[in-house]
C-alpha cells in the first residue's frame, strides 16, 4: 500500500472511470515534438467508444502483487512482488494458460518474491529479492496410467485420480541459480575478487548488492549473454553456456530501472538519474580474454559507453523498442515520472540517437512498456494504458505516431504489461496494477500495420543448446 500511496501522490487531477468495465476511448491522431508541451489529454476529440474489450479479471491476493508478466508458449507467467503472510510459503511465480486464465501449477515455493522476468527461448528467468537470478525450464509430468488388473478403489481414491487427470501435465524445474555456490567458493578467498559498495563494506564482484530491477538477453545464438540491472548502479553480464558472471561495471549514478538489448547489438539502460545510455560491446579479444578492442584501441572493457540520451527531467521508468525493415531502422522508447515518453531514432547521417518525439497524455508517471509489432502500450499510475501507434514517413524517413485508444478499469497504478499474438491474429494485452486485479483485453484491430499485415510476435532465440542444460 505504501507503494501505491507513493504513485498516486502526485497532485494531478483526473476524472475516475465510473466503472471497472473496460473502456477503449479512441483518441484522434496528433503529432509531437520535444519542444511542445503536452497536447493530448482524456478531454481530445473522441471519434468513439468501444465496450467490454476487458475479457477477463482476476482478484489476486491481498497483500501481494504483480512486479513483471512474460508469456511463453500458451502459458502466462507472472511474478509476485511479496508473500501473503509471514512464515507462509507460496509460488513466487503464478501460471496462467494465456487464453482462459486457468491458473496453472506455479513454481518457485518457498523462494524470494520476483523482481524481473523474462522469456528466453523456452526458459523462464526471474530476478528475486535475495538478488538471485534463477532460470527455470518447462518439463512434461510423467502420464498417470492405470493397470489393467486394479480392482475396485473408493470414491475418494476415483476422485483424486480425475483430479490429477485434469490438471495440466506441465511442470516447471529449477535449472540454475546465478550466482553459482561454485562461483562463491572461487571468489571469496582472493581480495581481488571484493568491490567495496559503501564506506567500509565489501562484497564480491560477481553479486549484487540490492533489488535487480531488469534482465535482458544479448549476444548470440552461440554466444548468449544475460544482462543484469540493478538499483546498485551496476550491469552485471553472465555468460550463459558456463552460468558465471564475466563482467560488472557501474553504469550510472543513481538506481538502474530498466535496460534491453537493441537489434543493433547495442545494450540500452535507463536510470533514475534521468538518463538514458547507449552501450557497446566490444567485438574482439585476445587469447586470454583479458585485452578487448573498441574502434581500433585496446581497452579492458568489454563494454564501452557509447553516448548519453538526455530529454527526460525526472527519473526514467522504463524502455521498449520497435523495429522497422532492418536492424539500423528502429525506434526506442524511454518513459518515466515526467509523464512523457520520448521516442529516440538514429540520426540519417552521424547515427547518432536523438529525440524525435515526445508522446504525451499519461497524467502521472509512466511506470511500463510494451509493444508488438508497429503498437506500443504504455501503462500509468494515473490507471489507465495508452495505445499508440507507429508509422513510418514514406518520405523524409523517420516515424511517427498517434495514440490510438485509451484503457480504463484499473482502480491503481498500472505496474507492468505483456502482450501475446492469438490464432485469430487478434492481440491479447495483459496487464497487472497495484489494484492487485491482473486483466486481458483484447485489442483486434490494432495489431494491423499500414498494409493491412498483421503484427506478429518475435520469439526470443533460444538461450543456448539444450545439451549444455543441466540440473543443479
Amino acid at each position: 500500500m505504501a507503494e501505491e500511496d507513493a504513485l498516486e501522490s502526485q497532485t494531478v487531477t483526473e476524472r475516475d472511470s465510473p466503472s471497472s468495465i473496460g473502456v477503449i476511448t479512441h483518441m484522434s491522431t496528433l503529432g509531437f515534438l520535444p519542444s511542445v508541451p503536452a497536447l493530448i489529454s482524456d478531454k481530445a476529440t473522441v471519434h468513439g467508444e468501444v465496450d467490454h474489450r476487458c475479457l477477463l479479471s482476476i482478484m489476486g491476493d491481498r497483500g501481494s502483487h504483480i512486479t513483471s508478466l512474460a508469456v511463453l508458449g500458451d502459458y502466462l507467467y507472472a511474478g509476485i512482488g511479496m508473500t501473503n503472510a509471514v512464515g507462509v510459503s507460496s509460488d513466487c511465480i503464478r501460471v496462467w494458460h494465456k487464453t482462459t486464465l486457468k491458473e496453472s501449477v506455479g513454481l518457485g515455493a518457498g523462494y524470494a518474491s520476483v523482481k524481473a522476468l523474462i522469456v528466453g527461448g523456452d526458459r523462464i528467468l526471474s530476478a528475486h529479492q535475495d538478488h538471485k537470478i534463477r532460470i527455470w525450464s518447462k518439463v512434461r509430468k510423467p502420464s498417470i496410467t492405470i493397470s489393467p488388473g486394479l480392482k475396485q478403489v473408493s470414491d475418494s481414491d476415483c476422485q483424486a485420480r480425475q483430479d490429477a487427470l485434469r490438471r495440466d501435465d506441465i511442470k516447471h524445474e529449477l535449472l540454475i541459480c546465478m550466482p553459482t555456490v561454485k562461483d562463491y567458493i572461487k571468489s571469496y578467498i582472493a581480495p581481488r575478487n571484493y568491490v567495496e559498495v559503501r564506506r567500509h563494506c565489501k562484497r564480491l564482484w560477481i553479486e549484487h548488492v540490492d533489488a535487480i530491477s531488469m534482465l535482458a538477453i544479448g549476444g548470440s545464438t552461440d554466444d548468449p549473454i544475460l544482462y543484469s540491472a540493478s538499483w546498485d548502479r551496476t550491469i552485471k553480464v553472465w555468460k550463459l553456456s558456463g552460468w558465471k558472471c564475466v563482467e560488472s561495471f557501474r553504469a550510472h549514478d543513481d538506481a538502474i530501472n530498466a535496460l534491453l538489448v537493441g537489434p543493433d547489438g547495442f545494450l540500452y539502460t535507463a536510470s533514475s538519474d534521468t538518463k538514458v545510455k547507449e552501450w557497446e560491446r566490444s567485438g574482439t579479444s585476445d587469447k586470454d580474454g583479458q585485452q578487448f578492442m573498441h574502434n581500433g584501441k585496446a581497452t579492458d572493457k568489454k563494454h564501452v559507453l557509447v553516448s548519453i540520451l538526455e530529454a527526460h527531467k525526472a527519473p526514467v521508468n522504463t524502455l521498449s523498442l520497435i523495429k522497422g525493415t532492418n536492424d539500423k531502422d528502429f525506434s526506442l522508447y524511454s518513459a518515466g515520472c515526467d509523464k512523457g515518453i520520448v521516442v529516440w531514432e538514429r540520426e540519417g547521417c552521424t547515427k547518432q540517437m536523438v529525440a524525435r518525439h515526445v508522446l504525451r497524455g499519461h497524467l502521472k508517471a509512466v511506470l511500463c512498456l510494451a509493444r508488438t509489432g508497429n503498437i506500443l502500450c504504455s501503462g500509468s499510475a494515473d490507471r489507465t494504458i495508452r495505445i499508440w501507434q507507429r508509422t513510418v514517413r514514406e518520405t523524409g524517413g523517420g516515424s511517427s505516431h498517434c495514440c490510438v485508444a485509451v484503457l480504463h478499469g484499473h482502480s491503481g497504478p498500472v505496474r507492468c504489461l505483456a502482450l501475446s499474438s492469438t490464432v485469430e491474429d487478434d492481440c491479447l494485452l495483459y496487464s497487472s496494477s497495484l489494484d492487485n486485479q491482473l486483466k486481458v483485453w483484447k485489442l483486434s484491430d490494432l495489431t494491423k500495420d499500414e498494409k493491412g499485415n498483421s503484427a506478429r510476435m518475435q520469439p526470443v532465440a533460444s538461450l543456448v543448446a539444450l545439451r549444455r542444460f543441466s540440473s543443479i
